[in-house]
Order: structure tokens, then sequence, then C-alpha cells
């Protein structure tokens, strides 16, 4: 019988004073009990649950965060009618002297009186917590079933058991009419949405201009979700099937009986699960799913021998069986495997997962993982490799894991979730698991660590401060020898509790770089923008994708990045960056806060920081003040506009602050003075430090000269933010085999005309120019002196003192000497030059890339190539644009016909 029935007795007196019409009124006040109501861990994890279908579905509840709250009157109807998907459609009445027009509940309490699901009254109580009894009422109106409620006796037992019919009190432990919790509530919630829906909508039937056509056994996520239920067994993934190691599924899906459908959530094969899908683009997506199975997971201090049809193992008091099915399954390290024998039990990294899909005491599917470790003695982010350098006995080359491979999968867990490959640096110690084709290795990033001193050992075991711990064969073979004994260290264990390695650090061949800026991003750049000042000078911009990586932590939400970074702003970083160029993974120093002042990761700065200035022994003069910036780069906004960049090393065994040594101050003239835009870290010690200075000098924006100016072809031409975060027109431009990124922002004068096809100062892939910039790499000066479009270069043809012996030429590429690499080309310009014209070029080195060549279709694309292949490209029409200094050629670009 129900469990309904045995409140009857004692709530008899109670229902005489109860009408069905009674609901919106009775004798309880604002004041009753608010203390918290006591959730059991099983509630909290059922609740959860619920709170994760709810969130796919997109219902709202306006219920507290904590789970032990009461829920209020108001706030139970207003997510009921929400969860309908009903919504506040601005009615302006009240039913009840205590709801007030304005109040953010009322159009739901409006609703609900509408519908018939609560009685008008005089007065409500919003703010009253919702009862057991009252709640049952307003789901089961709702969900149609009133009729039936009254033909079981009304209130408040007709409500009850049909609510009870209709599980809505399923998963909670509910035992008496009492305040509902928020946990409690947030259950009912998921079981109502679940629950069948009448075929005679008894809303409609009091309100028909509110008619809703409730269909047959849907329940209200079939019916306004457009959800569609789905349980089974799970018989594929990506990887494999259950039955054969070819068979697979698409990227990303799972087959589900005879349905495929594409799941974001790892599910072991042969569980039997319960869930929703919703077509998405073309494709089923699973939009909540529960596993219903029952998994056993034995490691190697388990013991577990195979045997022919089961499984026995030791669970620390006893010896215990599992039993397999006549028609298992075996997974073998990820892929389907029929070839599994007892000796591959004999493992010491791995475990064994059995799956049970049915309510019987057999498992249907076996998951044998047989592994080994690894220790991430070099990540190069680059290639996506990471190195293990320890040669493993009998073997001759150290283990390397080439993640970009094209033919191999890699799946990378922390936990129970799934990270990227990226978020294995320089360090990291991991189990693998490769199948046995090969082509699936499943990394288990290991993150449980212990500190202390070896006090013993014995053939497999060591004791560390006297606690005994068994060694994996990884340990034995690389660690035994060199054991920390005088001192402590720092051990990882493996999943199954074995040591696995000894922490001795990494490198990560990563991008290095100052982050020194954050901003929201606007228009097509959603999200978080980073400012990144390079070691080659440039500042870059990055998106961040939602989930970073940051040290250790693998999932931290981009906009808590700046509590992450030094108090001033700026901060030394390593970073990855994936192919859409979002930040992934952010390194930062391992300097307490504390110890920043004076480390390579900070400027020189004062309590106050500002910068400290510094008296330079045999050069200050009593008008030149000098600053102090640590690190391999110069933040840009940290200098202003007047500055003069200079870089000096310190003497050896001299303190920082003592003196230096920078030589005659005629080398700082003319050409070794770096302005921001073209600075690059200059007298880097192996720790990755430079001593950088700033001199405080005037200077004057001098027009271009052809002495002085800066200048190459440009290779690309975009809309991006500037260092100073204005909109502009970013080029990067390439000469001397490198490549420079500067901007015209829009407050430049020419701005428009630079951007104007139609007019002669429009700037293209292509062109050749000479600039001039100022310390944030925005061009203050510009001259071009070869226009791809018209084929003109400026008239500066003869080499003189004053032109600095450059020379530009023009034309046709006839033909080509290899020995002497003379180059001849008829000369179609604007100057004075014509016929045949053999260019000396014996003081170019071949061994650089000094050609580029342009190739004009759809995209303008740009490739370099070295000296001695110019003769490849001689009498096919290539426009070849020459630029020399005297005889030297500094430049060939070469134009496609």
């Amino acid at each position: 019988m129900k469990r309904i029935i045995s409140f009857l007795i004692i709530f008899t007196l109670v229902c005489l004073n109860f009408s069905i019409h009674s609901f919106a009124y009775d004798a309880r006040t604002e004041s009753e009990a608010v203390n918290l109501a006591t959730v059991t861990e099983e509630e909290k994890t059922n609740a959860d649950v619920a709170k994760k279908l709810l969130d796919s579905a997109g219902i709202r509840v306006p219920f507290s965060q904590e789970l032990g709250e009461y829920v209020t009157r108001a706030q139970f109807i207003e997510a009921v009618m929400t969860a309908f998907r009903f919504e506040d459609v601005g009615v302006k009445k009240t039913c009840f002297y205590d709801v007030g027009i304005n109040d953010s509940c009322c159009w739901a309490i409006n609703l609900a009186v509408d519908f018939g699901i609560i009685s008008e009254g005089t007065h409500f109580r919003p703010n009253d917590a919702i009862t057991y009894f009252e709640a049952c009422k307003i789901m089961t109106v709702a969900l149609g079933y009133e009729p039936e409620c009254t033909s079981r006796g009304g209130w408040p037992y007709g409500y009850l058991y049909i609510a009870d019919e209709l599980d809505i009190i399923n998963r909670t432990e509910i035992k008496t009419n009492a305040p509902l919790s928020t946990a409690n509530c947030i259950i009912m919630l998921r079981n109502m949405a679940e629950a069948n829906m009448r075929v005679i909508d008894s809303i409609a039937i009091k309100n028909p201009s509110y008619a809703i056509s409730y269909e047959g056994k849907q329940n209200l996520l079939e019916r306004f979700y457009g959800w569609n239920r789905v349980e089974g067994v799970v018989y594929a993934n990506e990887l494999t099937h259950m039955h054969s190691s070819s068979a697979h599924e698409s990227d990303g899906f799972i087959k589900i009986e005879n349905g495929s459908y594409l799941c974001d959530e790892n599910i072991l094969i042969g569980s039997y699960v319960e869930g929703y899908w919703k077509e998405d683009m073309g494709q089923n997506k699973i939009t909540h799913i529960e596993n219903k199975s029952k998994t056993l997971t034995l490691y190697d201090f388990d013991e577990p021998v195979f045997e022919y049809d089961r499984i026995t193992y030791f669970d620390g008091t006893k010896e215990k069986t599992a039993k397999l099915s006549d028609t298992y399954a075996t997974i073998f390290n990820g892929k389907a495997s029929f070839d599994i024998t007892e000796e591959d039990f004999n493992f010491e990294v791995g475990k064994v997962v059995l799956v049970n899909s049915d309510s019987d005491s057999e498992y249907e599917v076996l998951y044998l993982y047989s592994g080994d470790i690894a220790y991430a003695d070099i990540v190069n982010v680059g290639n996506r490799t990471i190195i293990d350098t320890f040669v493993r006995p009998g073997e001759t080359r150290t283990k390397k894991f080439e993640t970009n491979s094209s033919d191999i999968t890699y799946k990378v867990f922390s936990g129970d979730d799934e990270v990227s490959v990226g978020s294995i640096v320089g360090g990291t110690v991991f189990e693998f698991y490769e199948s046995e084709d090969g082509k699936y290795i499943e990394i288990n990033i290991l993150t449980e660590e212990i500190n202390g001193k070896v006090t013993g050992t014995s053939d497999k075991a060591i004791f560390i401060d006297e606690v005994e711990y068994k060694c994996s064969p990884y340990f034995r073979n690389r660690y035994m020898g060199n054991l920390p004994t005088s001192e402590s260290g720092t051990f990882v264990l493996t999943t199954g509790g074995s040591l696995a390695a000894i922490l001795k650090g990494g490198s990560t061949e990563s991008k290095l770089g100052l982050i020194v800026g954050l901003k929201p991003g606007v228009g097509l750049d959603t999200g978080i923008l980073v400012q990144v000042f390079t070691e080659n000078g440039i500042l870059d911009v990055h998106r961040c994708t939602d989930k970073i990586r940051i040290n250790d932590d693998f999932s931290i939400s981009n906009r808590n990045l700046d509590a992450y970074l030094s108090e001033d702003g700026i901060t030394l970083v390593r970073y990855n960056v994936n192919s859409d160029n979002e930040i992934t993974a952010i390194w930062l120093p391992e300097d307490p806060a504390s110890t920043q002042a004076e480390s390579v990761y900070r400027p020189g700065v004062d309590n106050y920081n500002i910068l400290r200035p510094y008296v330079i022994e045999g050069l200050n003069p009593d008008d030149t003040v000098y600053y102090k910036i640590f690190g391999s780069f110069v933040p840009h906004f940290a200098i202003d506009s007047d500055s003069v960049i200079f870089v000096v090393n310190t003497s050896d065994g001299i303190a920082i602050e003592d003196k230096y040594k920078i030589g005659s101050t005629d080398t700082w003239k003319n050409d070794s003075q770096h302005t921001f835009s073209s600075l690059h870290p200059y007298n880097v010690s192996t720790s990755g430090r430079a001593d950088i200075f700033v001199m405080k000098t005037e200077t004057t924006d001098e027009a271009i000269d052809d002495e002085r100016g800066e200048g190459g072809m440009i290779h690309d031409i975009k809309f991006a933010l500037n260092n100073k975060g204005e909109t502009s027109l970013k080029l990067v431009v390439g000469y001397d085999n490198k490549y420079y990124t500067v901007y015209i922002p829009t407050s430049h004068a020419d701005y428009a005309s630079f951007t104007n096809p139609n007019s002669d100062n429009y700037l293209e892939i292509g062109d050749f120019i000479l600039y001039k910039t100022d310390i944030y790499s925005n061009i203050t000066t510009i001259r071009k002196d070869f226009d791809y479009s018209k084929g003109d270069i400026n008239d500066s043809v003869t080499a003189t003192h004053d032109n600095g012996g450059l020379v530009y030429y023009y034309g046709e590429l006839l033909s080509v000497e290899n020995e002497i690499f003379s180059v001849a080309l008829l000369d179609s310009s604007s100057t004075t030059k014509s016929g045949n014209i053999a260019i000396v070029a014996q003081y170019m080195e071949d061994n650089r890339e000094n050609v580029w060549v342009v190739e004009k279709g759809a995209k303008t694309m740009i490739t370099t190539q070295a000296l001695s292949a110019l003769s490849n490209f001689k009498n096919q029409g290539y426009k070849v644009f020459i630029r020399c200094r005297y005889s030297d050629i500094m430049e060939i670009c070469l134009y496609a016909p």
C-alpha cells in the first residue's frame, strides 16, 4: 500500500479544517521557522543531479544557493510557472492583499490563480515557507491531475496520493508536512519535469484563454523543451565498439542501443544510461544523461586475479569474487580486445573496472588498464611534443609523445575531468595507457604528492618518514639509486598509491611574455582580451578560452585571471596559444609575492611603486636621470614617448644597486640607440635576466630620411587594437629576415587615405615602405618607396652619402648568373635608369632567406627563398624590386605576373 496512507489517521482532524480553497490562507504566520533544514548527503547528491538537469533545460529556480534554506511560497510558485515556460507578461493586477503589483512574484501568482493551481483569497503569505502538502497540490494541479486528486479525496490526501503515483517525492526523504528546503524543492521540480502529463488539460478547462495542449504521455521536458527520452546500454564511443576494436562512432558521439548521439560526458561502454537528447543543427545531442550502472574498480593493491568467468580480489579484510557474464566484453587500454590473458592482470600501474548494466550480480564489461609512468622532462609547446628523457631498461631511446600526430588519438584526464594536452607542462608526472594497435593513448595526470625524507628501503618499497610505500617499476628503475636521504623530497603517487616519481622540475618550451593588460572584449572579440608584450618586442592581443589552466589549476575562469597577476599589472609568464590564437594556459613565476620586488619578474620600484632612480658611475650629467627595469622586456606604457632605451650588464660580484659598466657614451649614438619599437632582448644571461635602463631625453619627430628610416615590405594588413588600445591599421613589415609589427591609429592625419583604395597612399600587401614610429610602435611618419599596384618606386637612384647609399631598382627579371649572383633586369620604373642592369650580389649571404616572393590571388601570399633559388624565377614574367645600399643588395622582392 502506498506510504501516503500512513498519514491518514494523523491528519484526520487537520483535514476537517481545510477545503480545496483554503490553500490561499491559513493561520500560519510569517515569523514561523527560520532555521536551516538538515540535508543528508544523499539529498545533496540528488539535488546536484536535479539542478544539473534543470540548468541544462534552462529552467531558472529563484532559490537560495544554500541547500538547507527554506523556500518561500512565492519562490516555489514562480519556479513552477517558469518550468512551464510561462513568463512575466506585464499583468498589472493582484489577487491578494499581501502581494503587490510590483512584487517580482506577482505575475506567477496571478497566472497560478487563473489556472486554478491556487485559489483566490485575501492573503497569500508569499514569504512563508512552502510545505510538503502545498507543494504537492501545486505540482499535481499544474500537471493536469486535479480531477484525479479530487476523486481520491481532495485536500490533502488526494493530492498526496497522486503526487506519490507520479514520483514527485522520489529521491527525497520527506516524511511529514514540514517546510521544504531548497534541496527538496529542486529535487521535486526535477521530478515534476519528468512526470507524464494528463491528456485532458484541467488548466485549459478552467480558463480557455490560456489553453495549452498537453500531449498524451509526454512530460514537461518533451512538450515544452523539445527533449526526447533515451535509455539503454552504451555500446560504442568514438574510439571503439564493445565487441569490435575497429568499429567506432564519430568524434564526440556515443551509441545507445541503435541510436548515435553527440555527448560531451565520459560514459563507460556497457553502462546503462537514462537521459534526454535534442536535435541541434541536424545532430542528436545529449542534453542530460545519468549512468544507472554499478561499477567496481580494482587496483594492484586489491590483488585482482583473473579466472575463466570471474575475478577474485582482496578488499582489505577478506577475499571476494566478481562474477563475469557468459558474454562479457573486454576493453584493454581504451579499445575492445579479444586476447586478454591472466598475465595481463599482473600490472603494477593500472586498474580493472567492471561494469554491470542491469540489476543482476554479473558484470558485462571488463575494462583493463595496464600502463606505465612518464615524467615530462621537456615539453615543446610549439610542436606539441612531450619527452621523458629517462631511457628504460631494455630500450635504446627516450620516451616521446608527439601529441600532434594525426594517427594517434590522445585523451588526457586530471582526476575525473578531461583536460587538454596543453595541461601537461615540464615536471608533470602521468600514467599512460596505450591501446594494442597503438592508435589511442590515454593519459592520467598524477596530482597526489607527499613530502618527506627517505628513512629506509626494501626490495620493492621505501620508507618515507617511517611509512612504507610500494614502488612502481618506473620509480625503481629511475630513482632508487638517487633517493633524498639527507633532506626532504616531494614524491608523486600513482592512482593506486605506489610511488611514481620524485619531483625535480622540468622545462616547458612555451611562449614567454609580459602580461601588461586585461580588458573585456567587444564586438566579435568577446570574453577577456590579454595584452602580452612578447620577447620580440611586439605587443600581442589574445583572447582567452573560457576556462584556462593557471599553474596546476586546470579550470580557472578567464574572468578571474586578474586575481593571479601582480598588483602593478605587469607579470612575466609562460603561456600557450591554440590554433585560434586563444590563450589556453598560463604559468606564473614561483617567487612568493613578498620576494619579487627585486626579482627578474618585477621592475625596480620603491615602496610607492614608482620607478627607482639610479646614478650611473661616470655617465650621469646633472640633468640626466636613469631608471632601472628588471627583466628581458620593457613594458611600453612605463616609458614616456621621449625616452631612449639603453641596455646594460652588471659587473660580476657587484651589487645590483652599485656600479655598472656600459662603456663610452659614444657607443650609444646613432645606430646604438634603440627606440621601443625595435627593442629586442640584449645582454640576457642564462638565467634570462637583463638590466634595462631608461634615460630621459629630448627627441623630435623628424621627417623620414634615407639614413635613419626603417622599412621593408608589407606582409600583412588587418584592423586591430594597438598598444594603447586604439583601433588601428596593423602592419606586419618584413626586412632583414625579420618581421615587425607597427600600427597606424585612426587618429593619424592620413589614416583615411591609407585605407582608401582610390588614394595614392593606399597601403596593401607587397608595398615597400619606410617609416618612423613612437615607443608604442605607432607610425608617425611614412613614405611608400614601392607601390605594388602601380609598379612605381621612389626616385632615389643614385647612391650618395646623403641618402646612405640607398638605391632602388624595379623591372622584369631576365637572367640570373648563379656563380656571382648577378641579376639582370629591364628597368621600367619612373627613374632615369633603363636597359639591362647587372646587380652584383657578392655581399649577400646565400644561406639566408633574402628573397621575398609575392603571389597574388584570392589572398596575397608571401614566401621566402634562399638567394640560390633565384634562378628558378627567371624568364617567367616575374617583376623584381631590389633595394641596395651602395653595392650591397639588402632586399629582393619578386612579384608574380
